[in-house]
């Protein structure tokens, strides 16, 4: 297995410290390895690093007022893994993906979520690939808490504030992506008040539903938009964010069967362009065109006319 991209598992319970610490001693060689690669990517960018520590700090300072249990847990990864709780911020407030570089990245990650007939089975699965801009090692990682209550993130090891996927004891699930656009820069102006990207953690601490998820995104403090997907045992969402608004769709369960096979085609077809590099011909992009076409006249919700209003009788 290539040492860059290993995969570990723990299991914590206890306070937030305590939880920290134990995630420190089981995963410290990979909190190293991560940590590395971040340094790598500060000295490839030349980036001024009495600037980029300064940020840090700043934001430090909303963790601590409006994160305090995650900041317990923070310092006790530090205790546990014996390394500085500096280098255990370097990770947890990723001010390096403000590197010019990654305002170049326009996609990240990708993310898919099956439920419904379109599973063999009728369960509902959230599935992501993780591709980030330097190698990172992730951790599976089950937190028990003294209430009874869990949550299961998969996440970058010693790194509690942007998990890749998550699901809680109330089968509430939560996956991201990051997109990186000139129309909404990062806003560096709210570095007192807000995390960098969408908190998950707290998002999964927070809600039961996909419905409560998607309400807790509306109003999420965040400097940078993502994507999200939030499942539950019912019901999906998919929601579009910036750093100040969100746009969430919700996918009908039941997709007639045409339907269904068209939007796999596209899909298919729309990965052998991303993925592949394919140069799909005329009729092809004709082809798929109308496929999408017909698509969203067949799902989009039907409007009920307005029963026509009866004259009322003519009194002579």
């Amino acid at each position: 297995m290539n040492s860059q991209y290993q995969h570990a598992y723990c299991q914590v319970s206890g306070t937030p410290f305590e939880q920290g610490v134990q995630q420190g001693q089981e995963l410290s060689d990979a909190i190293r390895r991560n940590l590395a690669s971040v340094h790598r990517k500060l000295e490839q960018e030349k980036v001024d690093l009495q600037a980029y520590q300064a940020f840090v700090n700043q934001n430090l300072r909303f963790f601590q007022e409006q994160r305090p249990e995650m900041y317990e847990e923070l310092q006790g990864i530090a205790q546990g893994s014996g390394l500085p709780l500096d280098d255990i911020l370097l990770l947890n407030i990723p001010a390096y993906s403000l590197c010019e570089s990654f305002r170049h990245i326009t996609q990240e990650c990708s993310m898919l979520c099956v439920r419904g007939q379109a599973a063999a089975d009728g369960c509902t699965y959230i599935i992501k690939n993780r591709d980030m801009g330097m190698p990172m090692e992730q951790a599976l990682v089950r937190h028990i808490y003294p209430d009874g209550q869990e949550i299961i993130e998969v996440g970058g090891a010693g790194i509690l504030t942007y998990p890749a996927v998550g699901i809680n004891s109330h089968g509430l699930a939560v996956t991201t992506t990051g997109f990186w656009t000139e129309k909404d820069p990062t806003r560096i102006d709210r570095v007192e008040e807000a995390d960098i990207f969408l908190n998950v953690r707290v998002l999964l601490s927070s809600c039961r539903t996909a419905a409560q998820a998607v309400e807790f995104c509306r109003t999420a403090p965040r400097m940078n938009g993502l994507n999200v997907i939030a499942a539950d045992p019912t019901e999906a969402y998919v929601i579009e964010m910036t750093s100040d608004e969100i746009i969430e769709t919700m996918r009908p369960e039941e997709l007639p069967d045409k339907a269904r096979m068209d939007l796999t085609a596209i899909l298919r077809d729309a990965d052998l362009v991303k993925f592949a590099k394919a140069t799909p011909e005329a009729e092809q992009n004709e082809a798929d065109y109308l496929k999408a076409y017909y698509f969203v006249e067949e799902t989009k919700p039907v409007e009920e006319e307005a029963p026509a209003e009866e004259e009322s009788p003519k009194q002579n």
